[in-house]
């Protein structure tokens, strides 16, 4: 009503009316000044009375913008405090208002809503009214209804101006339930997840691996028997002992991939660094992976800066990188291609891997999911689990490396990974942009560094 009221005084500028007794004055100080004029008037006469007149003016201006600007400051206050009342009514969370003493003045409808307490049932109670052991640190925060059930709850404190003028507290009560229930469930899924990783790994891996050990005794007893058995026989018996050992291996993979990716999640991926010469790593890895390249006519080359130092580096695990990285230049990229396996060192602290192929490539849009789990390009959804370079992510990022793809669909690909030097120097020297700069601009800027 108020507010309605200086809004109407405003608008109608009735400031006027505080100006009348002063334009009154003004009116009888002219007429008295013509009426009682000297005979011979004198200058000095006149400037008094015009002087006395300005300044009658001059306080009526002044009152004038007085009024204005107060009632337009009373108005911007009444807004200002529309607006609060405006949040702190509708805020989510339970707020609670109170003294030095911890004595509540006020509360939001929230605390009404989650704490079946009308606003005037709490003013001038103490705030441990709402929470027993706010003081005591050894227990979790607790908040207690009026029919006595109690929820888990965070409390933010936060300094306030009380009615009365002094200092106060606003304690804004947050409920955690769905909170402590969600951590709850996670830690089981968690749990029942480390169980079945247990579970895979001893009840289902270990008896894989006795097969692939029996397929490869039945074959090579095959070849031992030599004449024993027909060449129908044999073929058909090496077919079938082949398709074993090939679908158990293929299985062994998977649940190691799946374990791998699992400890990860976990956090409790580990790798065993010790000092390594990256000419060895690649050359290990161009040996491994030979015969595969081979299998569809593709050979595999290297180039490699001279003098590089060695690297912090897990044998096995990279060797695993370069396996998943290799194999997917061989698997999608057509018979008689080339693969190129270069290393070059980016600045002091990190050695830089590259693997480039002729291959299909990828399309710039899907660059940003090449490394999601399970994710794999339209065209090769059958081809593979779609693990591979997840996990070889996993690996370089426990290694303290990074990872990252440059690829035009039908102009083949280049990954690139970086492993840290043994003498891990300050960060120094090039920096580099993966998305836009090329292996050849990295090696010519670092070249010309």
């Amino acid at each position: 009503m108020y507010k309605k009221q200086l809004e109407k005084d405003l608008k109608q500028n009735r400031s006027i009316r505080y100006c009348i007794p002063f334009q009154g004055l003004l009116i009888v100080m002219v007429l008295l000044g013509f009426q009682f004029q000297p005979t011979k008037p004198h200058l000095l006469t006149h400037l008094l009375v015009i002087g006395s007149l300005l300044f009658l003016l001059l306080i009526e201006v002044f009152l004038v913008i007085g009024w204005r600007n107060r009632v337009q400051w009373e108005l911007e206050l009444l807004q200002s405090e529309e607006r609060y009342k405006d949040l702190f009514e509708q805020a989510p969370d339970s707020i609670v208002v109170m003294n030095s003493k911890g004595v509540i003045e006020m509360v939001n409808s929230q605390v009404t809503k989650n704490f079946s307490y009308q606003a005037e049932e709490l003013t001038g109670k103490n705030i441990e009214t709402l929470i027993p052991k706010l003081g005591d640190e050894k227990h979790n925060l607790i908040a207690l209804r009026k029919d006595g059930s109690s929820f888990p709850v965070d409390l933010t404190f936060g300094p306030t101006i009380v009615e009365t003028g002094g200092s106060g507290v606003s304690v804004i009560i947050r409920d955690i339930s769905e909170q402590i229930q969600s951590e709850k469930q996670t830690k089981e899924a968690t749990k029942a997840r480390e169980d079945i990783v247990a579970i895979v790994s001893h009840d289902l891996k270990n008896p894989l691996t006795a097969i692939q050990i029996s397929a490869q005794t039945l074959n090579y007893m095959m070849k031992e028997a030599g004449d024993g058995i027909s060449v129908e026989i044999s073929k058909r018996l090496f077919k079938a002992v082949s398709n074993i050992e090939f679908a158990s291996k293929s299985a062994i993979d998977l649940i190691s991939n799946l374990l791998d990716l699992s400890k990860i999640d976990m956090g409790k991926f580990e790798v065993t660094s010790v000092n390594e010469s990256p000419r060895r790593l690649m050359n290990d890895a161009i040996e491994m992976m030979r015969p595969l390249a081979a299998a569809k006519s593709m050979t595999i080359q290297t180039e490699m800066t001279d003098h590089l130092p060695m690297v912090k580096a897990d044998q096995e695990r990279v060797l695993q990188v370069f396996s998943n990285l290799i194999g997917n230049s061989i698997k999608f990229s057509p018979p008689g291609g080339k693969i190129q396996l270069n290393a070059f060192q980016l600045n002091h602290s990190e050695i830089c891997f590259e693997v480039a192929d002729q291959g299909q490539g990828v399309q710039e849009s899907e660059l940003s999911k090449i490394f999601d789990r399970y994710w794999q390009p339209e065209r090769s959804r059958k081809s593979g689990t779609g693990l591979g370079l997840a996990i070889a992510k996993g690996i370089v990022e426990a290694h303290g490396g990074r990872i990252w793809m440059m690829s035009n669909a039908g102009q083949g690909s280049q990954i690139f990974f970086t492993l840290p030097t043994a003498k891990n120097e300050d960060q120094a020297g090039l920096t580099i942009d993966p998305k836009v700069m090329s292996a050849e601009k990295i090696r010519v800027k670092i070249k010309n560094t």
